[in-house]
């Protein structure tokens, strides 16, 4: 049976001890700062229409208020 070092560090048996390689620590926060900035350049990126002006985005339920529709579903009882 082959096996593959999975994890290489010291073993600690203390309650309550939590262990972060470092490196795994730098990937996370990396990513969380990727996560925050993409979050601010899609807010950034506000919808315009093709003369400048911002669009404001809405539920598709507004629409259908608006507009009168009526999306609920009947069905037909068995004859």
């Amino acid at each position: 049976m082959r096996r593959n070092v999975v994890a290489k560090h010291p073993r600690s048996w203390a309650k309550q001890q939590l262990l972060t390689d470092p490196r795994h620590k730098d990937t996370a926060r990396q990513l969380r700062w990727n996560q925050q900035t993409g979050r601010e350049n899609r807010q950034a990126q506000a919808r315009q229409h093709a003369d400048g002006h911002p669009v404001a985005l809405r539920a598709l339920p507004d629409y259908d208020a608006l507009f009168g529709v009526d999306c609920t579903t009947t069905t037909k009882e068995a004859q």
